[in-house]
């Protein structure tokens, strides 16, 4: 298998996704409205809690730095959500077109990744950057420079831990019938402790440090805070490197899973 051949079947994968989607435009509405949703309603209860209450601010927010957080989140959320890894390599596993794959010249788990890379630069280009720009022109964030490329390794480091966390349960689809109950859990996980429900520094001390401290924090709360204001440059330096350790940790378990389970498919097929 050369490397150009992986290259050129990685890359049909990526622009096959992008014409998808562009073909299925009523699907991608409803689809962004579905997962775009949430935010929007946190800030309206967040708006009532701020009404009903004689403080300004909640812990460190503001209802200006809470609206801030929840509406860089749903940029986020469009890197996380739009990875798909789980549900493309269940889908290969029930059909068996996993057989098939593995005699492409493009190696699995990497033309997995084009799959849902090109399925999320799609949205991320089309909604997610006019979104962020809208968002820090109407809340006059002061984003610097140093701030900005700190956010993008952000969103990278989450990309790489959501791609590998969903990899790593798709792959368990070579050895029980559903997975769905799995993944249930873990997109609960990654909302609850990742900063999706709220921020995590509102949470007592010693619980919300375990969850900052967690791979789940770098996908959500971590690059939301960072963009929004709510951490200093300083500590967003300390922490990309974290979020890196956690990327190489979960990305290596994912290799080290997929290498067991792909002598299981060579050895006896789905």
């Amino acid at each position: 298998m050369s490397a150009k051949n992986m290259f050129n079947g990685t890359a049909s994968l990526f622009w096959l996704m992008i014409k998808n989607n562009v073909t299925f435009r009523s699907d991608m509405i409803m689809n962004l409205l579905t997962r775009l949703g949430f935010p929007f309603i946190a800030i309206v209860a967040w708006i009532a809690i701020y009404a009903s209450t004689s403080s300004s601010s909640v812990g460190q927010f503001t209802l200006s730095n809470m609206i801030s957080y929840y509406l860089v989140l749903t940029v986020v959320e469009i890197v996380l959500w739009y990875t798909n890894a789980i549900w493309i390599v269940q889908d290969d596993v029930q059909s068996g077109f996993i057989v098939t794959k593995l005699i492409r010249p493009a190696n699995y788990p990497i033309s997995v990744f084009a799959e849902g890379f090109g399925n999320l630069a799609f949205y991320f280009v089309l909604i997610g950057i006019p979104l962020l720009i809208a968002i820090t022109y109407l809340t006059g964030l002061s984003v610097s420079l140093t701030t900005l490329l700190l956010f993008i390794a952000s969103l990278l480091i989450a990309l790489v831990i959501a791609f590998a966390f969903q990899f790593i349960i798709g792959t368990l689809a070579i050895y029980f019938t559903n997975i769905g109950g799995m993944a249930a859990v873990y997109f609960t996980f990654e909302y609850l402790i990742g900063g999706g429900l709220f921020p995590l520094t509102l949470l007592p001390s010693s619980i919300g440090s375990i969850f900052m401290s967690s791979p789940f924090a770098f996908q959500l709360y971590f690059p939301a805070m960072l963009y929004s204001g709510g951490i200093t440059l300083q500590f967003a330096m300390q922490q990309i490197w974290i979020g890196v350790a956690w990327a190489v940790i979960i990305t290596a378990v994912a290799a080290l899973l997929w290498k067991v389970a792909k002598r299981r498919v060579d050895a006896v097929g789905v």
